[in-house]
């Protein structure tokens, strides 16, 4: 029988024999599995680090990679994972460079002369001590001007104009003996100039009292009334008003505020440029009047005469009744009366119904057209008011219009809050001074001795 000693040993060995069979067992285990799983067959997260063990038994670590090798046909290589790309990061700006340096370095560089043929404009910033001239701004808003007034100034040109001013005043501040020469320059340049160029007063250099004499004059003159009937006068806005856009804003003003504008038919035929047919020119010439003026002048006419004919019957072959002839259904006319009552400011309006019939309750949808113009001061003119009274003596019954009728247009259109102030004593209005407007009763004429309305 072995001693103790020695049956203690070997059942020592055997134990450990025991212990490194199962342990080989486990490897092999763990090396048939894929690699993205673990021991317990539960899948590796793949950001998950494997863990590096400092000792490995080389039994150990060759059987495992003769497993691996020999069950690698089987295993399933894993999907290698693309890392996701990180946002660049914006590289910080430089340091700034003290200002004890930049002092330095402008000490020791010396400042480039400018030539005579380049000089750098200086920059120049306002300060309370340093104030340009005050700049004075004239505004001649016509009587009755109703409406936002609109005023652009650009700051860039003010402080563009006032930079000379501020330029030479910090320059002598700072500087004087090197402004010496330079102003001196200046000096004998001014002189220069103003002996080769002398000084001339322009025409926008005179005073606006001045200037609006002068428009009107130009414009007005002795004949107030512009006559589309028989176009006269008609030359007066060409040349002028093109002159430039102040003149042309000054002088439209007086033009068309000033002049009374007698709208009545032309009877005279005119033949278009697509048919050998002449036809009457009628109230055509009047629309497009208003319509090439624009919306801005035809705000500023202040007197229209409306003498309302019907069409002449030998000149218009297109009408076959007297119905289809009459002025009520004129598409020009009514046309030119809707633009007025759109956009026209008038202070008097007067209107002469001398058509082959009488204006009844049936022709509503012209007289709403009328109603809609509005006036301070309107008049419905009487029969010995027309230019052929004398010729057309025997036609009695002008105006052609009903007493109440004319009496409802002419409370419609009548403003009752006025838009100009009443005329001063001594001054000539265009028309008669109408005292009794509001009161509804008919008056007569002193220049025909007829009944008006």
């Amino acid at each position: 029988m072995a001693p103790p000693r020695k049956r203690i040993a070997r059942e020592t060995d055997a134990h450990a024999l025991d212990v490194i069979g199962e342990k080989r067992i486990a490897n092999a285990r763990k090396a048939s599995l894929p690699a993205q799983y673990s021991a317990t067959g539960r899948p590796i997260r793949r950001s998950k680090k494997t863990e590096n063990n400092a000792f490995a038994d080389s039994t150990y670590a060759i059987s495992d990679v003769e497993s691996s090798v020999s069950g690698s046909d089987s295993e399933v290589e894993p999907i290698p994972r693309s890392t996701a790309s990180r946002k660049r990061k914006r590289t910080p700006p430089p340091a700034l460079t003290p200002d004890r340096f930049l002092e330095t370095s402008a000490r020791s560089t010396p400042n480039p002369q400018p030539t005579d043929t380049q000089i750098a404009p200086p920059v120049t910033t306002i300060s309370n001590n340093n104030r340009a001239a005050p700049i004075s701004l004239t505004f001649n808003i016509p009587t009755g001007f109703q409406g936002p007034l609109t005023i652009n100034i650009d700051a860039n040109d003010l402080i563009r104009s006032a930079a000379p001013q501020l330029t030479s005043i910090t320059a002598s501040k700072t500087n004087p003996t090197a402004t010496a020469k330079p102003a001196a320059q200046r000096k004998s340049s001014n002189e220069v100039t103003s002996k080769s160029i002398p000084g001339k007063v322009g025409f926008l250099d005179l005073p606006p009292e001045i200037r609006n004499e002068i428009y009107r004059a130009a414009f007005v003159k002795d004949q107030r009334r512009i006559n589309f009937s028989s176009p006269s006068h008609f030359q007066r806005s060409a040349a002028f008003l093109r002159t430039c856009r102040q003149v042309a804003h000054e002088g439209a003003s007086m033009l068309y505020s000033e002049c009374e504008y007698y709208f009545r038919r032309n009877t005279s035929s005119r033949t278009p440029l697509w048919t050998t047919d002449s036809k009457e020119i009628g109230f055509s010439d009047i629309h497009r009047f208003l319509k090439m003026i624009g919306p801005a002048n035809v705000a500023r006419l202040r007197h229209v005469f409306f003498l309302l004919e019907d069409a002449v019957p030998c000149l218009n072959p297109q009408f076959k009744t007297a119905e289809e002839r009459r002025y009520v259904h004129d598409e020009h006319l009514r046309a030119a009366i809707r633009t007025i009552a759109d956009h026209g400011r008038l202070q008097t309006l007067k209107l002469g119904f001398f058509g082959r019939r009488n204006i009844a309750e049936s022709d509503s949808n012209f007289l709403n057209e009328i109603k809609a113009i509005k006036a301070d001061s309107v008049e419905v003119l009487a029969r010995r008011c027309h230019p052929d009274w004398p010729r057309l003596y025997s036609n009695l019954q002008w105006p052609k219009i009903f007493f109440h009728l004319a009496l409802d247009v002419k409370t419609s259109v009548t403003r009752k809050r006025k838009f100009y102030p009443p005329w001063k004593e001594g001054k000539k209005d265009f028309f008669e001074d109408d005292s009794d407007e509001e009161t509804r009763e008919a008056r007569l004429c002193t220049d025909c001795g007829d009944v008006h309305v």
